[in-house]
Parts: structure tokens; C-alpha cells; sequence
């Protein structure tokens, strides 16, 4: 893994030929506009009321045709040449004269709905208080045994697909189709169990019959008769009107989607319109970044080195009066970052870019992350069946074509983190939390268990987090070595790494004697003969990064620095029990493992048993997989920004984003043939 070297390009042009160069260059997809400075007699370009206005544009746009897909329920993609695409600026007033009366109806669609929702919440403002307490407990048997008006339900059910959600307060019912208007009587339907779950709440109701139907399914009848002659007759005057203006406004919004569905043939334009909206919107804001004159334009972006040569040859041939020049890069500029290498490794700046981008002139970590946050993760989990659980789920969910690139790339980290938990699962000897204790024919592990030997595994844990500070403190070294910062990279660097080298080799033999851990002779007495010399390359290490620690400072600050280096050895050794955290969750996860199939084991004495205490392993590791991956990234993640960062990772970079279409609602075939 690397960061791909780039190269700091120029063009120049004539003005009347920007938007044909700035379609080129997003039919290449290889460049990544930067702003460019201001040179003598060149302006910036004034567009800032174009922006806004295409803004709005794209909004009402995407409002109309979210309309649209969510009545034909169509979110396939539309496919369409570069040049049918770039053919929308000739259709542009007629598609945004269409997008317009589209939400002109959708305007009053929403208009009407909301004095529905006002009508009906007057409506039931005049039910009594212990109708409206029934209701709100029945409000879901009611909406399952509700059958009137099913087709005009059926088209309100799609309108209410375009409608925003309401915050409704709990004494809005929406019960219009169980007021008979005949009589205006209010019916609430319950099945038997619900009836008897509330009988004694119900049958305390004044005003209330019953009746009982034969498929098992209770009616209960309201009448207002039950609140005398005077409150009736005003309850049915007030409710008829109510009634009657929300028919109007529901027929007229049945008649409003009508009309909306006669735009249908238009989703494929507006698939092409929103897309291209949000290209020309993009294209405005890299205007922003260049400069002009009163016939040129000066357009600054970077390439990487290996394509800089084939990119400026395609354009030139493509446009002979532009002027292609080469730029130096100076300390002064910030080139993109973009990673290069393998594709597996690579999955690490999920994690890398979540914290920051790599700054271009430093060394890329991505490599290194990879390999300790899989190592860590699988050393977590370790189990063999828990590890193909999650090479299963994670390659599969990452292969589905709706989830997002965030997500794919989850999933597929997910899935490689799977792969090493299975090799650690078989170095431990788990699957599902059995061992060869308890399945003969599970091959015996050759790490120690973690129950019996949980002083080894914790010295283990140590020992990896060890390595990593180690190898984080050579990054920084390397980092200073690339600006030519030699001492600084031996002081602030390779010193620390020496001193924990030195470390581990004198307090190896120590470790073992106090607690009296078993070894073979032979690497008892290799521990012995490096202890010596380990002390000396830790009191090196220790007085290189200590005493030098203030070299280029003046004064007092030289002190304040080497104290600052000697204290800093208190946040060291902090850092390192931080990865004691790997021993604690993974024996918390074999623990859990194992008592599940303990409970299992225990019920499986007899057929019912068995399908018991398979219900019961299903449950239980499934629980242990998921708080055990989520526990693991959490950690894990956290160890790769807080202990390993902390010791080298500077960051502050712009990811390589290079200039082109977002094909959100189409794919354009041009480019998907170009990569074929």
C-alpha cells in the first residue's frame, strides 16, 4: 500500500470552450480540480446566483421525481449515453416546466392533507375521554379488521408514500372509516383475546353495546344518543360537516394523484434531469476554483504521475488550442491523497478515513492498520464457527447491489475480519465455543486457554500492543526521514522504538519468574543471555529520546522538553495495558459461548430437548457473534486512534476525488464500456 505520487497540472484555454474541456475532463474521470491562484489580470468567475438557484432547482427536482418513483415504486437505474445526458441543457426548461407542475400538485396534496389531519383530530376531540382511551389501545386491531373502502384507501396509502410524517399527539385517532354515517355510531372491532384482555375496562363504558359475530371477532358499538338529545343532535351536525370536508378533500386528493400519475412517463427524463442538475451544480462550484480572463480560462488540478501523460495527450488532440503545462509542487500546495495497492488491504481506509485522510506528504498507514486491526479483531472473536458466520454475512451483504459504498465496504471488512478469526479460532481449538475438551474430534488448540491460562494470554495481549506503539514510533521516524528531518526521526522515533525493544528483552525472563510460567529450556536461557543487553538498548533508547528530546529549542524549553519526554513515559506504559482490552473481551466471549452450550447440553435429553437446546445454541451464539463483532470493531478501532494514531498519525489530507458524473439515478453507458 501506497500513496500514489501526483502531478500538479495547468490548463489553459479559451473561454468559449470551458464547458466542452470540463465535460472531457469528467468523461476521464483522472483529475482533481484544485483552486488556482490568482494571477495578475485574472478574476474570479461570479456564478455564486447560479448556484443557488440550481440548488433550488435540484431540489424541487428531486421532490417531483421521489413522487414518481415512490407511486411506480421504480429505483432501477436509467441507462443513457454521455451525450443524451449532456443533451438535457437543450430540454432544460421543459423538464423543469414539468418538475414544477409536479410539485404545484404535490403542494396542494400536501395542503389538503394537513386539513384532514385538522379535521379529523377536531372530529375526535369530541368523542369522550374513555373512547378515546379505548381507541388509543385498539388503534392497531382496529386498522386490522378495518375493510370499508378499500380502494380509495388504496390510492391514499400512496399519497401518503409523498406526504411528510406527521407528529401526531396521541389523541388523533385515524378513525373515519369506523363511524357509521348513517346513525353516526363508533365501531371498534377486537378479536376475543383482546375483548377479554380489556373486558372490565370496556363494560365500565356507558353508551356502549356489544355484540358478539360468529368468526370470533367483537364489535363494539358507540352511539352519542347516550349523551341526551341536546349534546346528540350538535355532536351529528358538527361530525356530518367534518364528515363531509374531509370526503371533499380526500376525493380531491384522489382526483390530484390521478394527475400525478399521468407524469409517470415522464421518470426516465427526470432520472437524466436530477442527475444532470447535480453535474452542472458541480461543475458551477469547480468554476469557482479557476480564474479567468476576458477570453481564457485557468484551470489548476492534480493527476496521478503515471496517468499525466496520457491524460494531457487525450486532451490536447482533443482540444489543439488548449495549453497544458506542468507544475512543480511546493511546499505551499496540498496535493490529494489517493491509495494505491491491494485491493484486500485497502479495505483499511474504511477505518483510516473515518478518523482522517493520510496527508500526501506522509507515510500511508493504511497497510499497517489492516494487518493489526485483523489481528486484533480475529484474536477477539477467535472462534472457527463465529469466524465463517462472518465471512458468510459479510462478503454476502457486501455483494447486494442496492447498500450503499460505505456500507459494501463494511461488510467487506466484516468478511476479511472473519477470515482471521477463523485462523485464530483454530489456533485457540473453538467452534460454536466447543473444544476438544468437550468434542473429541475438534483438533486440540496450540494457544493456551484462556480460562486456565489467563496470565500468558494477557502478556500475550501486551506483548502486540507493544509491537504496534513500536512500529507507530518507527512511522514517525520515517515520517521525519521523508521531510529530511534526521534527527528529529532518530530522537522522536527510532529512540522509543529501541527503548520498547529493549524493554521486552529485559523484562522477559523477569515476567516468567514471577509468575512462574512454565518454558523449555532452551528459550529460558535465550531470555536469559538477551536480558543484559536489552537493559542497555532501553537506558539507550531512554536517554536518546530524553535528554534529545529538546535539541532545536532554546533556552528553559529544552528542559520543559526532555521532562516533557521523561513524563511522557507514564502515558507509554497507559497505552500499552490499553491493550489488555483484547484479553477481556475475548475471554468474555469464549465465557458466554460456552455457558450457552452448557444450558444446550443440559435440556437435550429427550427429542423435545434437543429441538430446545438447538433453539437455544441458535439463540446464544447468534447474541455472541453480534455483541462480539460489535465489541471488536469498537475496540479495536478505538486501539488504531487513540494508542497507535497518538504516535505518528498526523493526517489533515484531501482524499482524491476526481472530477465526473455522479450517477446516482442513471449509468452511463460510455463509462461502464470504458472500464470493460
Amino acid at each position: 500500500m501506497a500513496i500514489a505520487k501526483m502531478s500538479k497540472l495547468c490548463l489553459v484555454g479559451f473561454l468559449n470552450q470551458k464547458d466542452e474541456v470540463l465535460n472531457e475532463m469528467a468523461k476521464l474521470q483522472k483529475t482533481h480540480i484544485k483552486e488556482c491562484k490568482n494571477f495578475d489580470g485574472t478574476k474570479s468567475f461570479e456564478n455564486g446566483e447560479e448556484i443557488l438557484t440550481l440548488e433550488k432547482n435540484i431540489t424541487k427536482a428531486q421532490n417531483a421525481l421521489s413522487a414518481l418513483v415512490s407511486i411506480e415504486d421504480d429505483k432501477s437505474k436509467v441507462e443513457c449515453s454521455f451525450k443524451t445526458f449532456l443533451k438535457s441543457e437543450e430540454d432544460f426548461d421543459k423538464n423543469l416546466a414539468i418538475v414544477d407542475d409536479i410539485n404545484k400538485i404535490l403542494d396542494e396534496i400536501y395542503k389538503n392533507h394537513g386539513l384532514i389531519k385538522k379535521h379529523t383530530k377536531e372530529k375526535n376531540q369530541m368523542v369522550p375521554n374513555e373512547i378515546k382511551k379505548l381507541l388509543l389501545k385498539t388503534q392497531k386491531k382496529q386498522k386490522k379488521f378495518s375493510k370499508s373502502e378499500e380502494k380509495l384507501k388504496s390510492v391514499l396509502e400512496k399519497i401518503s408514500k409523498l406526504l411528510p410524517k406527521d407528529e401526531v399527539g396521541e389523541e388523533v385517532f385515524e378513525d373515519i372509516n369506523f363511524l357509521k354515517r348513517e346513525d353516526l355510531q363508533l365501531v371498534i372491532k377486537l378479536d376475543k383475546s383482546s375483548f377479554e384482555g380489556m373486558k372490565e375496562e370496556i363494560l365500565k363504558i356507558n353508551g356502549l353495546d356489544i355484540k358478539y359475530l360468529s368468526n370470533g371477532i367483537i364489535e363494539l358499538y358507540f352511539s352519542f344518543k347516550y349523551l341526551g338529545e341536546a349534546n346528540q343532535k350538535m355532536y351529528e351536525e358538527k361530525i356530518r360537516e367534518l364528515d363531509a370536508m374531509i370526503a371533499e378533500l380526500t376525493k380531491k386528493n384522489a382526483e390530484l394523484f390521478s394527475q400525478l400519475k399521468t407524469y409517470l412517463k415522464n421518470i426516465n427524463d427526470l432520472k437524466i434531469f436530477c442527475d444532470y442538475l447535480e453535474y452542472k451544480l458541480s461543475k458551477a462550484k469547480k468554476e469557482c476554483l479557476m480564474k479567468r480572463t476576458d477570453k481564457t480560462f485557468i484551470l489548476s488540478c492534480y493527476v496521478e504521475t503515471k496517468e499525466e501523460k496520457a491524460f494531457s495527450s487525450h486532451m490536447e488532440n482533443k482540444f489543439p488550442n488548449l495549453l497544458i503545462e506542468k507544475q512543480k509542487i511546493t511546499s505551499e500546495d496540498s496535493p490529494p491523497t489517493k491509495i494505491v495497492g491491494s485491493k484486500v488491504m485497502k479495505q483499511a481506509d474504511f477505518v483510516v478515513n473515518m478518523y482522517s485522510v493520510p496527508n500526501y506528504r506522509d507515510v500511508d498507514p493504511t497497510w499497517s492498520v489492516f494487518v493489526f486491526f485483523m489481528i486484533f479483531f480475529g484474536f477477539i472473536v477467535a472462534d472457527v464457527g463465529y469466524g465463517i458466520v462472518l465471512c458468510v454475512l459479510g462478503f454476502c451483504l457486501a455483494s447486494k447491489k442496492n447498500l450503499s459504498q460505505g456500507a459494501k465496504r463494511l461488510w467487506k471488512l466484516i468478511g476479511t475480519a472473519g477470515v482471521f478469526t477463523i485462523v485464530w479460532g483454530a489456533l485457540f481449538g473453538t467452534v460454536f465455543g466447543f473444544s476438544h475438551e468437550l468434542l473429541s474430534f475438534i483438533p486440540k488448540g496450540v494457544m493456551p486457554n484462556p480460562q486456565n491460562d489467563a496470565i500468558t494470554l494477557l502478556l500475550i495481549c501486551l506483548l502486540m500492543g507493544i509491537v504496534q506503539i513500536a512500529f507507530g514510533y518507527l512511522l514517525r521516524g520515517i515520517n521525519h526521514f521523508k521531510h529530511k528531518q534526521i534527527l528529529p526521526g532518530l530522537v522522536q522515533g527510532v529512540a522509543w522504538v529501541l527503548f520498547l525493544v529493549g524493554m521486552v528483552m529485559a523484562a522477559a525472563k523477569f515476567l516468567l519468574d514471577f509468575f512462574k510460567l512454565s518454558t523449555s529450556d532452551g528459550f529460558y536461557g535465550f531470555l536469559s543471555a538477551i536480558q543484559t543487553p536489552g537493559l542497555i538498548v532501553m537506558f539507550v533508547g531512554l536517554g536518546v529520546g530524553v535528554i534529545l528530546a529538546g535539541i532545536g529549542s532554546k533556552g528553559f524549553t529544552k528542559f520543559t522538553k526532555s521532562f516533557s519526554a521523561l513524563y511522557g513515559i507514564i502515558n507509554l506504559f497507559s497505552d500499552i495495558l490499553s491493550y489488555a482490552r483484547l484479553f477481556g473481551l475475548m475471554l468474555s466471549g469464549a465465557i458466554i459461548g460456552g455457558q450457552f452450550n452448557e444450558i444446550a447440553l443440559s435440556v437435550m435429553t429427550s427429542p423435545l430437548g434437543y429441538i430446545f437446546g438447538f433453539l437455544i445454541m441458535l439463540v446464544g451464539h447468534s447474541f455472541n457473534i453480534a455483541m462480539g463483532a460489535l465489541g471488536a470493531y469498537i475496540h479495536d478501532t478505538r486501539l488504531q486512534y487513540v494508542e497507535y494514531f497518538g504516535k505518528f498519525y498526523n493526517g489533515e489530507g484531501e482524499l482524491f476525488s476526481p472530477f465526473c458524473v455522479e450517477q446516482k439515478n442513471i449509468i452511463i453507458k460510455d463509462f461502464e464500456e470504458e472500464r470493460k
